[in-house]
């Protein structure tokens, strides 16, 4: 504000340069997360085989809340069903259950979610995609806007005539 007010050319540089730099942050990561999409899936994965085999484990008790979370509010179960649960420790310690309580949709636990959560989380990023690309370009085109502003500012001549002194009676501003 000050540079636009002001005409500060070296001000209004600076906030080009900065607005500038940002926009290639934004650009740079929307490119990588394209490129890496698969990678992505991949960990998200992994990360979550591991959570299912750390669950119930003593010392875990954050991942274990996390993944039952996940399970009640997703309504999902297992990574991609509920027969995954057999292959884990939690089911070794728990060998008359096939599932934990968080897979259960009535309160009796008599039926569960049928569908995993793998799939269920994919869905829910890629729903939420369009919103966070249609954020991302209104802020590259807010920028966008402002570098143009500032360009115009530092590119205009100043059009106001300098105070020339009191000599003559010509030069006497009103």
């Amino acid at each position: 504000c000050v540079g636009a007010c002001k005409e500060q050319k070296c001000l209004l540089g600076l906030y080009f340069t900065t607005l500038l730099i940002i926009l290639l942050g934004l650009i740079v990561a929307a490119v990588l997360g394209y490129i890496y999409r698969n990678d992505i899936e991949t960990g998200v994965r992994k990360n979550l085989e591991k959570g299912f085999e750390d669950y119930g484990k003593n010392g875990s008790s954050v991942i274990t809340n996390e993944i039952d979370f996940m399970q009640e509010n997703l309504k999902c179960c297992g990574m991609d069903n509920a027969t995954d649960w057999l292959s884990t420790p939690w089911h070794t310690k728990h060998p008359n259950k096939s599932y934990p309580d968080s897979c259960c949709e009535d309160k009796n636990c008599t039926t569960f979610y049928p569908e995993g959560c793998f799939q269920l989380l994919k869905k829910q990023f890629l729903s939420h995609l369009a919103v966070i690309g249609g954020v991302a370009a209104s802020v590259a085109v807010i920028q966008i806007i402002g570098m143009a502003c500032a360009c115009v500012l530092i590119c205009r001549k100043r059009t106001d005539t300098p105070y020339i002194g009191l000599t003559s009676p010509e030069h006497l501003r009103v």
